[in-house]
């Protein structure tokens, strides 16, 4: 996925961003709206993330694998009933473990495509279908 494609699947997108570390939540903020979405938050408890996902539409959701495993998973389970695309991701590239993919956070337009693809590749493809 190439910056232009990375920047037409965000364009138009409400993504909610799970994220406690202010200068990784200032950096996806800044590179997700460049993109043309909308982030809702960023937030780093659970509370305001399950409050902010249950509002008004979110596309998708980024989740810090770093962040509690059982806060984590409990927003993973409401993001999953509501059918909210989400990744987990940290600023680490080694981050990932016992198979789960971890995404990589950064500014740098292979790591925004990577996100972009495994968000939305699936809604892209429904459209395709129609």
């Amino acid at each position: 996925m190439s910056a232009a494609s990375a920047c037409r699947e965000f364009r138009g997108k409400r993504v909610l961003v799970f994220e406690d570390d202010a200068l990784m939540s200032f950096t996806l903020y800044r590179a997700i709206e460049r993109l043309g979405a909308e982030v809702v938050g960023p937030v780093a408890f659970l509370d305001d993330a399950l409050m902010l996902a249950e509002g008004p539409r979110v596309d998708a959701a980024i989740l810090d694998r770093r962040l509690c495993p059982e806060e984590r998973l409990a927003l993973a389970r409401e993001l999953a009933r509501l059918r909210v695309p989400f990744v987990e991701a940290c600023g680490d590239p080694s981050c990932s473990s016992a198979g789960v993919t971890c995404h990589r956070l950064s500014e740098a337009t292979s790591d925004l495509s990577r996100l972009g693809r495994a968000l939305f590749a699936f809604q892209a493809r429904e459209r395709r279908k129609s």
